[in-house]
């Protein structure tokens, strides 16, 4: 069969305008796409913030303003006050203060020394304890002083037991030195009364660790 001269134009003019149809449906297409989009915001990514615990400031509603001056001051490493109602009583170990009306409870106090140690790393030696379980831990501030506060019960010891450590001032040994000096003041409080699951004492505690000031 042939095919005429008119034919191939006829077929070539088809050809020519379903091109020109698809160019057209592009350009709407790719029109309307770009239309619709430009004001379409993509979700924005919000990080995740971590954040850390601050160590808040040491408040208390216990006035110890009528406190009497623990016997350490007299050695000038260290001071502080307690209740008028508690004894102080000396032994070869030190000093230990009970309140007067409560036989079960002690709280020792132990001299501070630097060596290095932290507030942060006696809270974790004592938290990876096993052998105990830690009742409460709080954290506080006070005059620039990091003050830790535990309360944990022994697996192998009924009685409850409070720590109490407070940073001492940093020191250099003498004004040629230029090492610089870390301890902490620890004081422990032993509740036998098996029956109590919080240190009634441990408002007291705290108020103590306030009014600790170092003399070296």
């Amino acid at each position: 069969m042939k095919i005429n001269k008119q034919q191939l134009n006829q077929k070539g003019e088809v050809e020519a305008i379903l091109a020109a149809i698809v160019l057209v449906v592009i350009v709407v297409v790719g029109y309307w796409y770009v239309i619709t989009q430009r004001d379409v915001v993509p979700p924005e990514t919000i990080p995740m913030v971590t954040t850390t615990p601050e160590i808040q400031e040491l408040t208390s509603t216990i006035d110890t303003t009528h406190w009497i001056e623990s016997s350490y001051g007299n050695s000038r490493l260290f001071s502080f006050k307690y209740p008028p109602d508690w004894t102080e009583t000396l032994t070869s170990g030190g000093y230990y203060y009970k309140p007067n009306n409560d036989p079960d409870y002690t709280l020792y106090i132990s001299d501070p020394t630097l060596n290095g140690e932290s507030v942060e790393g006696l809270i974790t030696l004592v938290t990876n304890n096993t052998s105990q379980t830690v009742l409460s831990k709080t954290e506080w501030d006070n005059n620039g002083h990091h003050i830790g506060v535990l309360q944990i019960r022994s697996s192998d010891d009924l009685a409850l037991t409070t720590f109490v450590y407070v940073s001492e001032t940093p020191r250099t040994l003498d004004s040629r030195s230029t090492e610089v000096l870390h301890g902490v003041l620890s004081f422990m409080g032993v509740y036998t009364n098996t029956e109590v699951n919080k240190d009634p004492y441990v408002e007291v505690l705290e108020s103590i660790a306030r009014t600790m000031r170092f003399d070296r």
